[in-house]
């Protein structure tokens, strides 16, 4: 997570800080580098979350295609078959991962506008289209679509900035 360059980087910046004068105590030194280096599990958790939101977002989304009048064919195939990937299961059902987002009290970062953007993003992807038309996946179907999720849905969004 904080590679070792990252954590002498932050250090430094502390440091130089401290020598400075804008880090008058010890207290605020320790207070400051102790949030930096949670900073970038802070980030992860928030990325998590998405991933974990953008799931649930699919049972609202399939509910309001299949409540259309004149369904398409791509309306007919459902989008919750996300719920099933195992990661997505983890993130869902694991207890220890809800109270860590409750300590860090990352739900009040939350916008659902941005999950549902994110969810159209990948529900228009040729990927995702395939994926949910296979009716059995193996492992390197489940890790693809983990990995665009990341490469190209997390990192091309303008929303996340």
């Amino acid at each position: 997570m904080l590679s070792r360059r990252s954590a002498r980087v932050k250090v430094m910046q502390i440091i130089y800080a401290y020598k400075s004068g804008n880090l008058k105590n010890n207290d605020l030194l320790n207070t400051e580098l102790k949030r930096s280096m949670l900073q970038p599990m802070t980030m992860l958790l928030y990325l998590l979350i998405l991933f974990r939101e953008i799931a649930v977002y699919s049972k609202i989304d399939t509910s309001i295609k299949e409540s259309k009048y004149l369904p398409n064919d791509f309306d007919k195939l459902p989008s919750t078959v996300i719920l099933n990937n195992p990661a997505v299961n983890a993130l869902v059902n694991s207890a220890d991962f809800e109270k860590l987002i409750q300590n860090e009290k990352l739900l009040a970062y939350l916008d659902q506008d941005i999950v549902r953007h994110l969810f159209n993003q990948l529900s228009a992807s040729e990927l995702f289209f395939n994926y949910k038309k296979k009716t059995k996946r193996n492992h390197s179907d489940e890790q693809a679509l983990n990995t665009f999720i990341e490469e190209q849905i997390f990192r091309i969004s303008e929303d996340l900035d």
